[in-house]
């Protein structure tokens, strides 16, 4: 049996003020990295953004690829895609329920869970 392929991404809003937040997926309480599975008709690139987009309304043409990393939860490896995002005042930064913005510690807990080759410095 092929294991399904899942795809994670970070991002990482600056704020005017240069206070750095950090998009979480919640569900049940329980905070994760936003991910996705992976589809044989798209790049893992192509997935992390359609969620973005579509689930978590993020407008992805103000997004910067700053990394490529690897990660590996529950022993599969898993491409993590690190994005900054600026904040402008005339665009507001609202996100839909199940997804938040949250400090840097809180991020620091989330991705503890995994290990992650090449930790991204934020």
């Amino acid at each position: 049996m092929i294991k399904k392929k899942w795809i994670a991404g970070i991002v990482m809003l600056t704020q005017l003020d240069g206070t750095k937040l950090f998009l979480i997926k919640q569900e049940q309480g329980k905070m994760h990295l936003v991910s996705t599975p992976g589809s044989a008709e798209k790049t893992g690139l192509a997935s992390i953004l359609e969620v973005l987009k579509e689930e978590a309304n993020i407008e992805i043409s103000r997004l910067k690829l700053l990394e490529l990393t690897n990660g590996v939860i529950a022993g599969t490896n898993v491409p993590l895609f690190v994005f900054e995002l600026d904040e402008q005042v005339d665009v507001p930064n609202q996100l839909p329920e199940g997804y938040l913005w949250q400090s840097f510690g809180q991020m620091q807990k989330v991705i503890q869970k995994f290990e992650i080759e090449g930790m991204p410095y934020f």
